[in-house]
C-alpha cells in the first residue's frame, strides 16, 4: 500500500473505535514488522481525532524535494545545532527532502558539523536502569550528572521495567554464540547494537509504556505477574 492507502485504512479502523496500538498491530501482522512506525499511525490518529480529514500531505512551501539549496543548507546547520544528536533520516523528513541530499549537505557543505557530531556526547540522552548497586554507585551517579544525561527513577519493586532488562539483553542472548575473550565478545555485541532494526526499538518503547502503566496501576509495586 501505498501511503494514502494506509492513511485510509488508519482512518477507518479509528473511526470504529480501535486504537493507535491496535490499527499499527495490524498493518505489522499484515504487511511485517517496519512495514509503518507505530509513532507514524499515532501521529495520524492524533490528527483525525482533531477532526483532520485530508490525507495528503501538509505543503512544504519553498523547499525543493532534492535539491542543495543555501535555504536546506541553513536549516540543516540550525537543526543539528540545536540538536547534534538528530538523525539525517529526521532531518529529510523535517525539511521534505531526501535522505542522500542531507547526506551531501553535511559532507559537502557542513564538514566542521560533520566532524563535530560524533564529539557531542551524552548531553540529552535519557536513560532508564534499574537499581543494581552498579547503577546506584557515587562515580557512576556523578559521572551520568555531569555528562548532562537524564536519568529515570526506577521504583524499588519493578526489576521488568528497565528496557535493557525485559528486552535488551535477552535480545543479544538470542544474537549472539559463545565468544573465547572479552574483546571478541565486545566487538560482536557492538556489531549487533548496530544492525537493531528500527522496528524493534518501537515495540520495545511501546512495551515500556505499557509496564509503566502497570507499574503506577499497581503503585510500583511487583507487576511481572501480570503480563502476558
Amino acid at each position: 500500500m501505498d501511503k494514502i492507502h494506509i492513511r485510509y485504512y488508519i482512518l477507518t479502523r479509528f473511526k470504529l473505535g480501535l486504537t493507535a496500538k491496535q490499527i499499527h498491530g495490524e498493518l505489522c501482522e499484515a504487511w511485517g514488522d517496519g512495514y509503518v512506525s507505530y509513532s507514524t499511525v499515532a501521529d495520524w490518529v492524533q490528527r483525525f481525532r482533531q477532526g483532520r480529514t485530508s490525507l495528503e500531505d501538509d505543503p512544504r512551501i519553498g523547499r525543493p524535494v532534492t535539491s542543495v539549496t543555501g535555504a536546506n543548507i541553513e536549516a540543516v546547520r540550525v537543526l543539528i545545532e540545536e540538536n547534534p544528536h538528530i538523525s539525517i533520516r529526521y532531518l529529510a523528513f523535517e525539511l521534505g527532502v531526501s535522505y542522500g541530499t542531507v547526506c551531501g549537505i553535511i559532507h559537502d557543505e557542513l564538514r566542521k558539523i560533520r566532524r563535530k557530531r560524533p564529539k557531542s556526547g551524552l548531553h540529552g540522552i535519557k536513560l532508564h536502569h534499574d537499581n543494581e548497586r552498579s547503577h546506584q554507585t557515587n562515580d557512576i551517579k556523578t559521572y551520568l550528572q555531569e555528562q548532562g544525561v537524564i536519568v529515570f527513577r526506577h521504583p524499588p519493586y519493578s526489576p521488568g521495567l528497565a528496557p535493557a532488562d525485559f528486552w535488551l539483553f535477552g535480545y543479544l542472548k538470542r544474537q549472539l554464540g559463545t565468544y573465547s575473550d572479552p574483546k571478541s565478545l565486545q566487538q560482536a555485541v557492538t556489531k549487533e547494537l548496530r544492525v537493531i532494526p528500527t522496528n524493534e526499538y518501537q515495540k520495545t518503547f511501546q512495551k515500556w509504556i505499557d509496564r509503566m502503566k502497570l507499574c503506577i496501576t499497581n503503585q510500583g509495586e511487583y507487576f511481572e505477574h501480570l503480563i502476558r
